[in-house]
Parts: C-alpha cells; sequence; structure tokens
C-alpha cells in the first residue's frame, strides 16, 4: 500500500532523529566542557606566569636600587646605651658589620639578641636613610643589691659577692653585665633562699616587697634624711636593716609610715642632744627601746611621741 507526500512519519522514523539529536546534543556538551577546561588551564597559566614575571622583575628592580645599592650601605651605627655598653660591644652583640645593606639587616632579630641580656629593658631601632643606623638602649634602673650572704655588713660591698643580682623596684632581678660605680653604693638585701633566685621572674616572696617599699619610703623621707644599706629578711617576721653610721634599726613589715615617723622624730633628739644610736626597735609600738653609743652614763629618759614613749639606755659601742 502507498503512502501519501503528505502523510505523518512513521514511529520508526521518529524514534531514529530523536537519538541522533541526543548523540549530536552530547557531542557538542563534550566539546563545550572541554573548551571550558581549556580556558581555565590557559588562564591560570597566564595570570601565573604574569605573577612570576612581575615578581622576579620587583625582586631584580628592589635587589638593584636597594639591596645591592653601594648607596645604601651602613657607614655610621649611632649607640645610646646611657653610656654602659660601649659601641663595640653592642656590634659584636648583634652581629651587624660595617657595609652591610641597611635594608637587609634584620633588626626585629637584633633587638631580641639584644634584650636577652638581662641589664637592658628596652631596645628601639631606627634606619636612618640612606647610611645610618641608629640603636637606642634602655638600661634597667636598679634599687638595690639581692645577695646570698655578705661577708662585712658594716662596709658596702668593695666587690660582687657570687650569686649576686641586682634589683629593680618592681621586684625583677638580673644578672648584671656591667657594674656601674654607681651600684656600689646601693643598698643590700639578703635573707632570700637560692632557689628563688631565677633571673627575670617577679619574686613571690612577701618580704621582699615589703622590703622594696621600706626603701621607697626611705627614698623620699627629708629632714632628717635616713639612709639604710643593709636589709636582712631572713626572720621572716621583720626586717632587721644597719644604717650608714652602723645603727641597727629593726621594722616591723606593716605601717612602715608610723616606724620612720618615730625614727625621724628620734633622730631629731638625738641631733639636740648629741647622741648617736646604736639600736632602736621599732617593732615595738610604745616604749620603744633604744641604745646609744659612746656614753658612760645609764640614766634613761622618757620622750612622749604620737601617744608612745621612746625608751632609752645608752651603751658603750
Amino acid at each position: 500500500m502507498r503512502h501519501s507526500l503528505f502523510s505523518p512519519p512513521s514511529h520508526a522514523t521518529h524514534q531514529g532523529s530523536t537519538l541522533l539529536r541526543v548523540r549530536v546534543c552530547r557531542k557538542t556538551s563534550r566539546r563545550r566542557c572541554t573548551a571550558r577546561v581549556f580556558n581555565a588551564i590557559w588562564r591560570s597559566l597566564f595570570f601565573s606566569s604574569l605573577l612570576i614575571g612581575g615578581w622576579v622583575g620587583t625582586c631584580r628592580l628592589l635587589a638593584e636600587f636597594f639591596y645591592t645599592n653601594p648607596r645604601y650601605n651602613i657607614c655610621h651605627v649611632r649607640v645610646n646605651s646611657e653610656n654602659v655598653f660601649s659601641d663595640e660591644e653592642i656590634l659584636a652583640l648583634t652581629g651587624l658589620h660595617s657595609g652591610d645593606n641597611i635594608f637587609s639587616v634584620d633588626l626585629e632579630s637584633m633587638r631580641k639578641k639584644l634584650l636577652a641580656i638581662g641589664q637592658i629593658r628596652n631596645v628601639t631601632l631606627r634606619r636612618v636613610l640612606p647610611d645610618t643606623l641608629q640603636i637606642l638602649i634602655q638600661v634597667r634602673e636598679p634599687v638595690a643589691w639581692l645577695v646570698s650572704r655578705v661577708e662585712n655588713q658594716k662596709r658596702m660591698i668593695p666587690r660582687v659577692p657570687a650569686g649576686s643580682f641586682l634589683l629593680e623596684a618592681a621586684g625583677t632581678f638580673y644578672k648584671p653585665t656591667h657594674i656601674l660605680p654607681r651600684y656600689l653604693s646601693l643598698p643590700i638585701i639578703r635573707g632570700i633562699n637560692q632557689k628563688l633566685l631565677a633571673s627575670g621572674d617577679l619574686l613571690a616572696v612577701e618580704d621582699l616587697h615589703h622590703a622594696l617599699e621600706l626603701l621607697r619610703l626611705v627614698s623620699i623621707r627629708r629632714n632628717p634624711l635616713i639612709s639604710l644599706r643593709l636589709l636582712d629578711l631572713s626572720t621572716g617576721y621583720c626586717i632587721q636593716a644597719l644604717g650608714e653610721s652602723d645603727e641597727t634599726i629593726t621594722f616591723s613589715t606593716h605601717n612602715f609610715e608610723v616606724q620612720l615617723d618615730r625614727l625621724q622624730e628620734l633622730m631629731k633628739v638625738c641631733e639636740c642632744s648629741g647622741r648617736r644610736i646604736a639600736s632602736v626597735n621599732l617593732f615595738v609600738h610604745r616604749n620603744t627601746p633604744v641604745r646609744f653609743f659612746g656614753e658612760l652614763d645609764r640614766h634613761p629618759f622618757q620622750q612622749k611621741q604620737n601617744g608612745g614613749n621612746i625608751r632609752s639606755s645608752s651603751s658603750n659601742r
């Protein structure tokens, strides 16, 4: 039977055309996916080449104009260490040499090397173009010596005993690298356990902080001036101090202001009478025991002071 020219296609013809379209779409999708991958790889390579080329070019420009430019070689090093360290010592500690490029030196590494020295509190390094490096060193300011023992407590220490540290007002202590002449006249604190002498740590001993507070209050006292050169903390419940004139003063660890007021009042009385204190126990609040040097008479006297009494007796040295 013949089919008409305009008759609809058969079922088999429609199915074949559908399969052909599916195959064509699959090939087109593969080509597009391949093209996207290729474009992504090409763009990545292109931008990577640009970055690498830019980095290499920048490094060459920096090396040409800065890092290898002799104009920026270090010719001058200005060191301000408060006259404690010499320029040669600082250069040796940092490993810095004349002629090094000013941009090549690692300032942070140099700073850490200098801060490793206990006597240095802070370090500031500055580049001053084109050829100068500034090193500003702040040295710790001690207020006392921290020692395990004192061979001769009647004198200032002529030399530094073994195991001695310099002590700051904040309670930190360190091994001195350079001992300045003014350090030898600092007061001495003794009586602390050797196990606590760990450089750089805050002292946890309450008695030591009491001693530092006493030294701080003494330093601001005037009329008359109080001078202490040795503080013994070995008893644990009081501070036994040695004054400038070899007088022994016993302090309680509390109410330093009141005790110093009594001490200054007693010193004024002694100035008027011409006596010298041999020992005084300020631990006692009333009837404070006082002994004097160089007097033969042993007649006690009493002095009214702040509601309490000072009891005195003389003694031959």
